[in-house]
């Protein structure tokens, strides 16, 4: 298996290729990934034989109010020869001193 965060490419481009602009939500997701670093996954690539299973971690670290203090990123998760299916991903951050509801 393995999970592929939002600025991770899945095929190497040629140089020549000219890659697509990125939309606002493409930025804003790399800058969650890149710059803020809120998600922590935990195995991200590994190997499983039958009737084997693995716990995955995902930390969110709540250290930055960036973006509203909502961090939402899709993380796919890719079987080696099997199906894909997408994560959603959803911290938030609460400014010191609001209220939980």
């Amino acid at each position: 298996f393995r999970l592929i965060m939002p600025n991770e490419k899945e095929l190497e481009l040629e140089q020549w290729c000219d890659e697509a602009e990125h939309t606002e939500q493409g930025l804003r997701e790399v800058s969650i990934v890149e710059d803020l670093k809120v998600f922590e996954i935990e195995p991200r690539i590994g190997v499983l034989h039958p009737n084997e299973s693995v716990t995955i971690s995902i930390t969110y670290i709540h250290n930055t109010l960036k973006f509203g203090g909502i961090h939402r990123i899709p993380v796919l998760l890719r079987l080696h020869q099997g199906k894909q299916v997408w994560l959603d991903l959803v911290g938030r951050t609460l400014s010191t001193g609001a209220a939980v509801s």
